[in-house]
């Protein structure tokens, strides 16, 4: 059912996955909201920062969410579309190594 709509915004997400009292249910959405984010013609990269604090408490899909925000990134950048510099993936390791592998992601929210 899900495959047959059309990629949810952030607000029909949100909806969807408070409405959804499954984890294995929401982890599949979640997973199904950010392919098709990244794989839309105008990659929607502001859906997927959202859905970085979202995964906090799911670091499997915490993982799969920083690998594709980084990954698209690093695509935008070898197409000249978004410039990666040294010193911005450098900061990103240094956040990800600080906060997200510490088991604090909670602190994070001081960057928003």
């Amino acid at each position: 059912m899900w495959f047959e709509q059309p990629a949810c915004d952030l607000d029909t997400l949100r909806k969807m996955l408070a409405a959804m009292p499954d984890p294995d249910n929401r982890r599949i959405y979640k997973n199904l909201a950010r392919a098709r984010w990244v794989a839309a013609p105008q990659p929607q990269i502001e859906n997927l920062k959202a859905l970085v604090v979202i995964a906090l408490v799911d670091s499997t899909l915490l993982d799969a969410v920083l690998g594709r925000l980084i990954g698209l990134r690093i695509r935008q950048h070898h197409r000249g579309e978004h410039k990666l510099s040294d010193a911005d993936l450098a900061a990103a390791i240094k956040l990800c190594g600080s906060y997200f592998t510490t088991g604090r992601p909670w602190e994070l929210g001081k960057w928003r």
